[in-house]
C-alpha cells in the first residue's frame, strides 16, 4: 500500500522556510502576509496560499504535507482541519531589529542571501538577510544582515569590518545599522548644503551673465544708412515702413529720415539696439517709396546709456 502524505519525510528546508515566513524579521516586511495576518501578525493564513509561494512550491504543493510541517513549528498554530495557520503570539510592539542589524558593503560579486548567511553565521544566529535591488534586479552594492541577538550584531561589526571574504577580494565594510544611518544623515545634510551652494553659484553666474546681456543690449547701438529712397514720398509712411522692417530683427532706437542732417532726401539713418551682422541684407518692400536702395552698415557703434 502506498504511503500517505503524513508518513512521508518532510522535504529538506520546508520547515525552516515556513518558519521564516512567520518570523518577526520577515513578517514585519512582508506586506502580502501582513494583509492576511493583520498588524499584530496573529491572523490566519490559508495553507493553500502558502502552497503557491515559489520557494514552498519548489519543495511541495501537498497541503497535507505543509500542515504537518507547520504543526512542527512551536511558534505557529494550525487549525484543526489543517486549512489555515497563525502565529501563536503577536508581533512585539517594538521593533528591535535595527539594533540587531549590520550594514554590509563591498560584497563579493554575485553574492546571494545564502552566501551572506554562511559568511556571517560564525558571528551568531542570522535571522534575516536583505540585499536591496534596483528595477533591473541588479544589486545596489550593499546588504543588511539581521541577527537574533543584539550582541551578535555588535560582534559581527567588530569581527567582519575590513575582512576579505576570500583571497584577492576587497575587504568588507561592516557597521551597525544605527551607525550607518547616522553617517547617512550627516552625508545627506552635507550633500544638501553642497548642492545648495552649487545652485547658488550657478544662479549668481546666470544673473551676472543676464546682467551683462542687459547692459550690452542697453548700450550697444548699430547705425545703418539707407540710400535710394524716392523723392516726394510720404515721410510718415516711409518712416513706418523702415521701423517695421528693421524692428523685426532688433529694437529700433530711431529713424532719421525727413529731418536728416545730410540734406539728401533719398537717404536715411536707422539705429538699432544690437549688432546684426546681416542687417545690410534687409530690403524695404514698398516700391512706391523706394527705388533700388542700399543698406550699408556704419562701422561705428554708439555707446549710449540713453538710446533714442
Amino acid at each position: 500500500m502506498a504511503a500517505t502524505s503524513t508518513e512521508l519525510t518532510l522535504p529538506d528546508g520546508l520547515v525552516a522556510q515556513l518558519g521564516f515566513y512567520f518570523s518577526e524579521s520577515n513578517l514585519r516586511r512582508d506586506r502580502f502576509l501582513l494583509r492576511l495576518t493583520g498588524a499584530d501578525g496573529t491572523g490566519g493564513v490559508p495553507v493553500a496560499t502558502l502552497a503557491t509561494f515559489n520557494r514552498v512550491a519548489a519543495l511541495t504543493t501537498d497541503e497535507a504535507v505543509l500542515a504537518r510541517a507547520l504543526r512542527s513549528i512551536d511558534s505557529l498554530v494550525v487549525s484543526d482541519d489543517g486549512a489555515s495557520v497563525r502565529r501563536a503570539k503577536p508581533l512585539p510592539a517594538v521593533d528591535t531589529s535595527p539594533a540587531r542589524t549590520v550594514y554590509v558593503e563591498n560584497m563579493p560579486a554575485g553574492c546571494s542571501i545564502e552566501t551572506l548567511r554562511e559568511l556571517f553565521a560564525p558571528c551568531g544566529a542570522v535571522a534575516h538577510v536583505a540585499i536591496p535591488r534596483c528595477v533591473s534586479r541588479d544589486t545596489l552594492g550593499f546588504a543588511f544582515v539581521e541577527f537574533e541577538r543584539e550582541e551578535d550584531a555588535a560582534a559581527a561589526a567588530d569581527a567582519m569590518d575590513g575582512k576579505s571574504p576570500s583571497e584577492g577580494q576587497a575587504p568588507l565594510r561592516v557597521l551597525l545599522k544605527a551607525k550607518w544611518e547616522s553617517q547617512k544623515r550627516v552625508y545627506k545634510v552635507a550633500r544638501g548644503a553642497a548642492n545648495a551652494a552649487a545652485a547658488a553659484r550657478e544662479a549668481e553666474a546666470r544673473a551676472a551673465a543676464e546682467q551683462k546681456e542687459v547692459e550690452a543690449a542697453g548700450m550697444e547701438r548699430t547705425v545703418v544708412v539707407i540710400s535710394g529712397i524716392k523723392r516726394g514720398g510720404n515721410v510718415k509712411a516711409i518712416r513706418r515702413e523702415i521701423v517695421a522692417v528693421f524692428g523685426a530683427v532688433a529694437p529700433v532706437d530711431y529713424v532719421d529720415y525727413g529731418i536728416s542732417n545730410s540734406g539728401d532726401p533719398s537717404m536715411g539713418y536707422v539705429r538699432v539696439r544690437k549688432n546684426v551682422p546681416y542687417i545690410h541684407q534687409l530690403t524695404l518692400p514698398s516700391m512706391i517709396y523706394f527705388s533700388p536702395l542700399r543698406v550699408n552698415p556704419v562701422k561705428k557703434k554708439y555707446q549710449s546709456a540713453n538710446p533714442g
